[in-house]
């Protein structure tokens, strides 16, 4: 039989109710934590969601200023017809 080391320290087990309370410290953690995520990702769809109303904000513009663009030509045609009628008069 293998001899013992007398001067090793023995390991002592921590008293139940220090144990319990480091397991309940532990579990306010984690759930602190699950709230922290939960929170961060209602702000991502917030932030995702204000940045998607921006952009089809911007492409309707865009969409306004192109047809805009596309009448003026025929617009100036049609006004340029009529003149030219009314010069042949």
């Amino acid at each position: 039989m293998p001899r013992r080391n007398k001067n090793a320290r023995v390991r002592k087990q921590k008293p139940y109710h220090i144990m319990a309370k480091h397991k309940q410290k532990l579990e306010v953690e984690k759930k602190v934590e699950q709230q922290l995520a939960y929170i961060q990702q209602q702000e991502n769809r917030k932030h995702k969601q204000l940045q998607e109303d921006e952009e089809s904000k911007h492409n309707k513009r865009i969409e306004n200023i192109g047809a805009t663009i596309t009448l003026l030509p025929v617009v100036g045609l049609i006004v340029m017809s009529l003149f030219v009628l009314w010069l042949g008069r």
